[in-house]
């Protein structure tokens, strides 16, 4: 392990500098291909320095090669989810041009920053001698320069826009970072750079993108870097256990045979709360159906088909959306017109009349199948905070 001199603290110093103008002058670095152009060549001079500031020294670490292996499984198991999440959420149209020129382009102007970021944090990392508070500094570093400050006005404007930007963003951009900056601990470059570089060429050669919310897609990146965090944690202990004998308690702890399948059923269970299956929870945020369920209840709704759909009957409790809200109401009546057109007149149980508007086909989200008291107290704690 190499101490550090004095020609690593330049580094910092340039770092330091160009995330202060980063946040001071966000208008200067707008997305534009001049503007990555002079992005692309700060990162090579620097990367550029770091490998002679280091004397040209190469990275050895125990199993490098398996470590780099589970990162190339879970980047592939990575893009597999996210592109077969596009049938429950649908696609979208890709940002980027694709003409062949436009594809060579980017290719050239994101593909080696990625290169010289990663490289550039590994000679960091490589020259701190484990100090825990530059390793601190270098992930916060990386984190905040990755942030587009330039948005981060509208983000921050009400705590429901705040929740969205820090669950989706900016947790998901910490959790990664600080996954980076452990691989280059306990390896090199190369496991946050294979990583980074199959997820930018996606984004650069692909026409359609899954056009999935804001908690799904923090979601699937948070699971992402945590069980590639446990896999290749457990590896490198395995390493150190060729020399090192470790205890008992502490092989359990970290072998991810007893870690992922608790994490799995953590994710199972998100997931259900997310409405990926076919039943979902829903928190309860008014007394408008008392005696039958109150505020701070959880119902449990099915999702319905058309067919479904158009059974429902008198008395059948239903989630429907209206005006960008999700109400839960009894069918008051089922309405069909001339034309075979089914709408439902809602009511609350605890309301003196029904509801103004009618319902339709298209609203109704689901059916209410029984209620949990209280299991929704959680959730209606967080809308009330982010709706003050």
């Amino acid at each position: 392990m190499k101490k550090i001199n004095n020609k690593i603290w330049v580094v910092y110093g340039i770092l330091i500098v160009y995330l202060f103008l980063l946040i001071l002058f966000p208008p200067i670095f707008k997305e534009s291909i001049y503007t990555k152009l002079i992005q692309q060549i700060l990162w090579f001079g620097l990367a550029f320095y770091c490998y002679y500031a280091s004397d040209k020294e190469s990275f050895r670490n125990r199993d490098k090669t398996g470590k780099i292996q589970i990162v190339i499984i879970f980047t592939i198991i990575y893009l597999m989810v996210y592109f077969v999440l596009g049938l429950l959420f649908g696609y979208k149209r890709s940002p980027y041009a694709h003409t062949f020129s436009a594809i060579l382009t980017n290719i050239w102007v994101f593909i080696p920053v990625i290169f010289f970021q990663e490289y550039i944090r590994a000679v960091l990392v490589r020259f701190t001698k484990r100090n825990e508070t530059l390793l601190v500094i270098i992930f916060l570093l990386f984190s905040l320069i990755e942030l587009n400050y330039g948005s981060m006005g509208a983000s921050f404007a009400t705590r429901e826009s705040a929740f969205k930007y820090i669950s989706s963003t900016l947790l998901p951009t910490l959790t990664r970072n600080a996954l980076f900056t452990y691989f280059a601990l306990v390896c090199d470059y190369w496991p946050s750079m294979i990583f980074r570089t199959a997820v930018m060429a996606m984004n650069v050669l692909l026409p359609i993108f899954p056009d999935l919310d804001w908690f799904v897609t923090g979601l699937l990146e948070l699971s992402t870097y945590v069980l590639m965090f446990i896999s290749v944690n457990y590896m490198n202990d395995l390493s150190k256990r060729v020399t090192v004998r470790t205890s008992r308690r502490a092989q359990r702890t970290s072998n991810p045979k007893v870690t992922i399948p608790l994490l799995v059923v953590l994710l199972v269970f998100v997931c259900f709360v997310a409405g990926f299956f076919t039943y979902r929870p829903i928190a309860i945020v008014s007394d408008s159906m008392v005696p039958k369920f109150a505020r701070g209840d959880a119902v449990v709704v099915k999702k319905l088909s058309n067919k479904e759909k158009k059974s429902l009957k008198k008395n059948d409790i239903i989630q429907y959306s209206l005006d960008g809200r999700t109400i839960v109401h009894r069918i008051h009546k089922k309405i069909k017109d001339d034309n075979g057109n089914i709408t439902y007149q809602t009511k609350g149980d605890n309301n003196n009349a029904p509801d103004d508007k009618l319902v339709t086909l298209k609203q109704v989200k689901g059916k209410v199948m029984f209620v949990v008291p209280y299991a929704g107290w959680p959730s209606v704690l967080i809308y009330d905070f982010l709706k003050e």
